[in-house]
């Protein structure tokens, strides 16, 4: 899957925050797919954070990198490691909404970060709706105005011209606290479809096992519930699909774990990923697309069949 790559330009703060150093730099981050998150799960993991240097040296010995969470608490257990290069790494910290690297030894040969394990606590205060990532430092607005083109916002403290923190990751997180029962809405008639399931890789319009996941073929599935009433249609472009069932209108994207279902975004057993040129999702995310129970899902280990009823 091809990642968006966005090149940043920050300044790095020391870690004693009242004595505050500035090493003017740029790299580059991988922007993680969305994360989607409930809040049934009190403490829920997101995906890797890769961080990457143009050219050796841009981190400076004992600086330090501090991520923000909007509204949200990091848990202890990062991990951090250098993937590509000589760079060292002092520590990883977890301070409520921050997340502090500190830089042990500035590298000779660019490096690759990857932050691991990154892991929230979600209370029962959170609405439903996107958070982002932040990324504290200090630069003009106008500077700011120019790297980020529009496309990144910023906050700016009042009466000067100093931005507090950019945004470096929009939609970092989806939360969703709204029950899956109580979102699904009936839609039209539908036949009961069976689907054959292998522990491998899949056979024509049959399904498989991913990490005890049962994934299907979205397309096969949706047009043989539904026959000539149902429309999917692939943007290869944006990676995305979009299924139109009546009124009832899902989009997702290969790889986020987010599916979008008349406006009302929610978090999915698993991201879709493709398979021998086909679409396949979590038979639970499809079952909530058709508007089907989970408990209308039947499970035959012995077959190895799912059927949607």
């Amino acid at each position: 899957m091809k990642k968006t790559v966005i090149v940043l330009s920050i300044a790095l703060l020391t870690g004693v925050m009242g004595n505050t150093a500035y090493a003017h730099t740029n790299y580059t981050i991988d922007k993680t797919t969305i994360n989607g998150l409930h809040t049934a799960n009190r403490y829920a993991e997101v995906k890797d954070i890769i961080i990457t240097e143009p050219v050796a040296g841009l981190f400076e010995k004992n600086k330090t990198i501090y991520l923000k969470a909007d509204r949200l608490d990091f848990e202890d257990g990062a991990t951090v490691e250098v993937t590509k290069g000589n760079i060292r790494i002092k520590e990883i910290e977890a301070d409520r909404d921050i997340l502090k690297l500190t830089i042990e030894k500035a590298s000779s040969e660019a490096s690759e970060i990857k932050i691991s394990n990154i892991k929230f606590y979600l209370d029962g205060s959170l609405a439903d709706g996107t958070y982002d990532l932040d990324l504290i430092t200090e630069e003009s607005e106008e500077y700011a105005n120019n790297v980020f083109g529009g496309f990144y916002e910023q906050s700016t403290q009042k009466g000067n011209h100093v931005a507090d923190s950019v945004i470096l990751i929009k939609d970092f997180v989806t939360i969703s606290t709204t029950p899956r029962d109580k979102q699904q809405t009936s839609v039209i008639d539908r036949n009961a479809v069976s689907i054959t399931v292998t522990e491998q890789y899949p056979q024509e319009n049959s399904g498989y096992l991913q990490n005890e996941i049962i994934m299907v073929p979205l397309r096969a599935v949706v047009q043989n519930s539904y026959n000539t009433d149902a429309v999917v249609q692939w943007d290869d472009e944006t990676k995305s699909v979009v299924v139109r069932l009546g009124q009832r209108i899902c989009s997702m994207k290969i790889g986020d774990n987010v599916v979008n279902v008349n406006g009302v975004i929610t978090p999915m057993t698993a991201a879709p990923e493709i398979k021998n040129g086909r679409i396949f999702i979590p038979v639970q995310d499809l079952a909530y697309i058709l508007g089907i129970s989970e408990n209308k899902i039947q499970w035959d280990s012995e077959t190895m069949t799912v059927t949607l009823n």
